[in-house]
């Protein structure tokens, strides 16, 4: 018989040899494994000092530029730092890294759209030289459309109060000056102090003081926009210059055409503007232009051409200027014909009272008519660029009923397209050499720079509400608006006679425009003020806004208004105040999707974060690419 197996000798020395290689494979293997997570945690902790070390150099790039120690080049781009070794808050080197920090412009690099800008950096692990992380940091430069109001030089007798409301971020150069009941719905700055012995405000995102001084921009820096103009053959000659002068002989009316008969004006190829332009420089050929009072006294408005009332049966009414009320052929509007000013001021104080600005469809006989205007006090000026004629899809097109609707008809030689599906080079400027007048309905993206004053010489308005557009750009055929104003001089609000109400036989009679009030959307910049011309004077009470006695009404502003100093609007009299209460409301899409070559402030912000493939990366390669 066998013995049992545990008889037999030397089974525990086999036993515990066992035990003895699996203990040891065991303690072996946490040896490896505790090498290896002191490895994965060494490197995890290099890539974390490099990444870091990045991110630093990309903010250090920003305050780089931001601080004036560099310009972005044209094109192609700056090497900020040529592997340097990295330095922590400190000063003191971080040992075995080296570093590389580019700066470039990207996307678009003309300024059409807004400045951009891409800084990038490199690390590299200067002891193993293989490691190698890469980071780029968009940058996008600060548009002064940002601001819903901005103010380079400011007076104490100039303060927001009693009511006034500011959406947006307002900024000073220089005193704040404010007082009780003015509120600020977006954050507040200024590069000085703020002012409240007169009461403090509500700040409904805080103030900052002592920030830095933003610099406002040169004439020169203006002028550079003309150009563009000229590439898209939108250059417009302007009235006289001076910083005085306010009547302009150009006037540039927007005007949007429904081109697909959808019933709309919102396609990206309906927004063109019309000029219209007198040769003469006589009194009252410029008054004509802008629908300016053609004398003083108790009936300034008497002989002038751009006023006077509708009449007739209705669905067949006739407009008649005051100045034709002068012998009984005047009967149809049933005015008396024993005085001539008589009849002129029954025209002008009666229920189909109205006035418009020269060459108004209503007073040339319609909006196809292109004969010159009565008196031959100016005429509309055609687009040089349209060689030929303009095409049938134009001239079939639907004028939009802010001009009387109908179709376009021989007026569409002198439709200037503010659009590229018709004017192919059309950069989104339009410059005018000398001042000029402004009016109309807005289809586009489009800055209008002028070398003298811009008048507001009726309201100017978006086909498509301002802000409405999620990314502020389209939603399907709907296209967003942008208007930029640049002037180095003044941009006022005329005081017109469809802007004003305005004295028959002595008293203040209102109601000679389809709105009592200015309503504009817009972004201005002035190096100069926005201003209320002849403020002081006229009527003190004719209108009411916000629940406040004023002569011409609200002055209703949805934009931004940038401005060298800031001006009164409205001044306090007897029983009212002159000229217009100011209404501020910022559009949110002025700062992320401004008007062509809207000026910028010059700082950049941050706009995206990229981690970028180190394999193969060239930085040469990159930034030819993204040009």
């Amino acid at each position: 018989m066998k013995p049992a197996i545990g008889d037999r000798r030397g089974i525990a020395l086999v036993m515990a040899l066992l035990l003895a290689l699996v203990v040891a494979g065991m303690a072996f293997g946490i040896i490896l494994m505790s090498g290896r997570a002191t490895t994965i945690t060494r490197f995890q902790a290099r890539e974390a000092e490099m990444q870091s070390a990045a991110d630093a150099a990309l903010e250090w790039a920003r305050d780089t530029l931001n601080g004036g120690g560099a310009a972005l080049p044209a094109t192609g781009f700056d090497t900020l730092e040529n592997g340097v070794a990295v330095r922590d808050a400190s000063g003191a080197v971080i040992p075995g890294y080296l570093r590389w920090v580019y700066s470039g412009r990207s996307g678009n690099v003309t300024g059409q759209y807004g400045v951009y800008a891409s800084t990038i950096t490199e690390i590299r692990d200067d002891a193993t030289r293989r490691a190698v992380v890469v980071r780029r940091l968009e940058l996008n430069q600060e548009s002064f459309a940002k601001f819903a109001r901005f103010d380079d030089r400011t007076v104490s007798t100039t303060v927001f109060m009693s009511g006034i409301q500011v959406f947006g971020p307002l900024h000073t150069n220089q005193t704040l000056y404010v007082g009780t009941g003015a509120t600020f719905h977006g954050p507040v700055s200024t590069a000085a102090t703020v002012d409240e012995s007169r009461g403090v405000p509500t700040y409904r995102q805080g103030k900052k003081e002592r920030v830095p001084v933003i610099p406002m921009p040169t004439p020169a820096e203006l002028a550079t926009l003309r150009g563009f103009a000229v590439t898209g053959q939108t250059v417009v000659t302007g009235g006289a210059l001076g910083t005085t002068y306010y009547t302009p002989a150009t006037r540039i009316e927007f005007v949007p055409v429904d081109l697909n008969a959808d019933g709309d004006f919102t396609d990206e190829d309906e927004g063109f503007i019309r000029v219209y332009r007198t040769p003469l420089t006589t009194t009252n050929a410029l008054n004509y232009v802008t629908a300016r009072f053609w004398g003083t006294g108790s009936d300034p408005n008497a002989a002038s051409p751009n006023c006077g009332d509708w009449a007739g049966p209705t669905g067949s009414q006739t407009f008649m200027t005051a100045a034709a009320h002068t012998n009984a052929t005047a009967s149809p509007h049933n005015h008396s014909t024993t005085s001539t000013l008589a009849n002129q001021r029954a025209s002008l104080n009666s229920a189909g009272r109205a006035c418009y600005l020269g060459g108004d469809p209503r007073l040339t006989g319609g909006f196809a008519a292109t004969t010159p205007a009565p008196g031959n006090y100016g005429s509309w000026v055609a687009w040089p660029g349209w060689g030929a004629g303009a095409p049938s899809r134009i001239q079939n097109g639907t004028v939009h009923p802010s001009f009387g609707g109908g179709t376009v008809g021989a007026m569409a030689n002198y439709l200037w397209p503010i659009n590229r599906p018709y004017n192919l080079n059309f950069k989104g400027v339009v410059y005018v050499d000398g001042s000029v007048a402004v009016s109309g309905v807005v289809r586009g993206q489009v800055t209008v720079a002028s070398t003298g004053n811009i008048m507001l010489a009726d309201d100017i308005t978006y086909v498509t509400s301002p802000g409405s557009i999620d990314d502020c750009f389209a939603s399907g055929a709907v296209y967003a608006d942008a208007l930029g104003l640049l002037t180095p001089q003044f941009f006022m609000i005329d005081d017109n006679s469809v802007n004003s109400p305005f004295q028959v036989n002595g008293a203040f009679v209102k109601g000679f425009d389809e709105t009592g009030d200015e309503n504009i959307h817009a972004a201005v910049l002035t190096l100069n003020s926005v201003s209320s011309e002849a403020l002081g004077t006229g009527s003190l009470n004719s209108e009411v806004c916000a629940g406040t006695n004023v002569g011409r009404g609200c002055l209703n502003w949805v934009g931004a208004v940038i401005q060298g100093i800031n001006a009164p609007r409205m001044q306090a009299g007897s029983g009212g105040n002159t000229g217009w209460n100011p209404q501020w409301t910022f559009d949110r899409c002025m700062g992320r999707n401004p008007p062509p070559y809207f000026p910028t402030t010059g700082r950049f912000s941050r706009n995206r974060y990229y981690e970028m493939d180190p394999v193969d990366f060239d930085v040469t390669n990159w930034f030819a690419a993204n040009q």
